[in-house]
């Protein structure tokens, strides 16, 4: 792929790599809305097969965040099959589905459901993606190949959130495919009740991770700063990505480009 010339004026000697001193830490919880205790009428969250696709169905939550992260692991309590899973996947979105684009995804095949008696967890690894700060929506299914018993369900969970920040009780299902008499990409409001019946409520869910260092050049947050960095930037810049615009300001530009040479410059 052909790079702006603007790139030029990176020097060799920083394309090499500089150390952006990452420290190795422990995951802490950045947003946790727990599940506590007793069964509830949950949603499914589940990936059909290629040929029920239209069926697939998500569960959608929302989260904000004050600071830059490095996430590491979801999970979300709930009935589901440690045999049939084959996979969880997590996406965490600018807005909501029908309108926001995507910021990152789980790390395929990293997904499971853990049998954590009473009930288990469905779980799924980011490897340390940087999220940075502000307000996100994040969905979720399971693929059990369609034939888990029991199927795939979150439970639910009303109130605050006891980790993090998020608004309460406004959890939907969301069906991109108009499978089960539903409109195409409808966002159905979970409720604390079955058939839609009851109040709005919330879905359990965790993120964990650490939290980012100040190094805005270390692009793909592995520790270093380095060609891999210069090459994911300038693909994302090339195209106009959402996430080259490291100044925050809603758009792509030489802004951004001139953010990422300066600090690409001295390393971090």
């Amino acid at each position: 792929m052909a790079r702006s010339p603007r790139f030029a004026a990176l020097s060799i000697s920083t394309i090499l790599g500089a150390t952006c001193g990452l420290a190795s830490a422990q995951s802490v919880t950045i947003v946790s809305l727990p599940w506590t205790s007793g069964l509830s009428a949950g949603p499914l969250a589940r990936d059909y097969p290629a040929a029920d696709d239209a069926k697939d169905i998500w569960v959608v939550e929302d989260f904000r965040t004050d600071r830059d992260w490095l996430i590491d692991r979801f999970s979300s309590t709930g009935a589901g099959s440690v045999a049939a899973t084959r996979d969880v996947h997590v996406v965490i979105l600018t807005d909501w589905p029908t309108i926001g684009s995507v910021v990152m995804e789980s790390t395929p095949g990293t997904g499971k459901y853990v049998n954590a008696m009473p009930w288990g967890r469905h779980e799924a690894t980011f490897g340390m993606q940087r999220l940075r700060k502000g307000s996100y929506k994040i969905m979720w299914c399971t693929d059990d190949g369609g034939a888990g018993s029991p199927p795939p369900v979150m439970f639910v969970k009303g109130g605050n959130y006891a980790v993090g920040f998020g608004d309460p009780n406004n959890a939907y299902q969301y069906n991109p495919g108009g499978g089960w008499n539903l409109p195409q990409g409808v966002l159905d409001p979970v409720t604390d009740q079955l058939d839609n019946q009851g109040d709005p409520i919330g879905v359990n869910f965790k993120l964990t991770g650490v939290e980012a260092p100040a190094c805005d050049a270390d692009f793909n947050a592995d520790g270093f700063v380095n060609g891999n960095d210069y090459d994911l930037f300038a693909d994302a810049f090339d195209v106009g990505d959402a996430s080259a615009d490291l100044t925050g300001d809603g758009f792509v530009n030489g802004n951004d480009y001139d953010f990422f040479a300066e600090h690409f410059d001295r390393g971090c």
